[in-house]
């Protein structure tokens, strides 16, 4: 009897980090129990700094602005999960050592996942248009070779730690010289809401 009051008592602690009674749904996610596990925000954050800290993206770079509280209200932008989901989309966080704070994100994401949260995420990602690392860096490279500006000194080096944040110095080159060619992917993204009243459009 007193044996059985204790595995009732550890079944009932069970309920983990991992938020379903029973259930770890980052190893078994197409567990129909798994439907409203929610990603924690602390894992997020968690993994956003193992994943950013020496790394110049653009995911990071929004994750250190919302961090220092630039951003205001409730912008889809600073949802941690979001900036995660977008960082480990990204190619240019291909090092190995930077995608272990992927795994549990894409192991519960994976195919045939069961978990509402993953398609949650991935469609405002979409719709919020966060762009990748290499698509900022192609148009500040090109705005730098036609003209020498403010910002084109900062060049990434994941080798040495220095890093660039890219959406804030192509936010900067565009606001500054609004007519650059180059400018067009800032002008598309400063028509969505979530960028309107950040420091990236104004």
């Amino acid at each position: 009897m007193i044996a059985q009051q204790i595995l009732a008592t550890i079944a009932v602690l069970v309920v983990s980090s991992n938020g379903v009674l029973g259930f770890n749904c980052h190893n078994t996610p197409t567990h129909a129990e798994c439907t409203d596990y929610k990603y924690p925000k602390e894992k997020a954050v968690e993994s956003l700094k193992s994943i950013c800290t020496g790394t110049s993206a653009v995911a990071c770079d929004l994750f250190d602005t919302c961090s220092n509280n630039v951003i205001k209200g409730d912008n889809k932008l600073c949802d941690h999960v979001i900036l995660l989901n977008a960082a480990c989309a990204d190619p240019m966080i291909s090092d190995h050592k930077k995608q272990k704070g992927c795994t549990e994100w894409k192991s519960l994401c994976s195919s045939g996942t069961k978990v509402q949260h993953c398609t949650e995420v991935l469609s405002p990602t979409m719709s919020i248009g966060i762009p990748t690392t290499a698509s900022v860096r192609a148009e500040i490279d090109s705005i730098c070779d036609e003209m020498y500006m403010d910002g084109c000194e900062c060049v990434p080096n994941d080798a040495t730690g220095d890093v660039c944040p890219p959406l804030s110095i192509y936010s900067d080159l565009c606001l500054d010289m609004p007519g650059h060619h180059q400018c067009w992917l800032h002008k598309s993204m400063c028509k969505i809401d979530e960028y309107k009243k950040t420091p990236y459009c104004f």
